[in-house]
């Protein structure tokens, strides 16, 4: 990958959503191993039982107030320098 698409991912955020409409902003470069290196994961089973949705770990968060339960949805956006994002958001998002 050449440098100038990997320092395009600077600019892409992604939105957690889980069921009960919480929502967690994630940087996509805070996550790649080359810039922050954080990990993001996604537990499908707690204490050996499956879970019915997937739950957003971030390990590194001191306090785990980005854990992300009940995640029933992923979205990607590009934010541009100004700081508006550029894709639409769909209809019924959650806010």
């Amino acid at each position: 990958m050449d440098q100038r698409h990997k320092m395009g991912q600077l600019n892409v955020i992604v939105l957690a959503l889980s069921e009960d409409r919480f929502q967690v902003v994630l940087s996509l470069a805070e996550i790649d191993p080359e810039f922050g290196a954080c990990a993001a994961l996604l537990a499908t089973r707690y204490n050996g039982r499956a879970l019915t949705r997937p739950t957003l770990v971030m390990p590194c968060d001191g306090r785990a107030s980005r854990y992300v339960r009940g995640l029933c949805q992923l979205r990607l956006r590009s934010v541009a320098p100004s700081g508006a994002v550029t894709e639409p958001e769909e209809r019924g998002a959650a806010r």
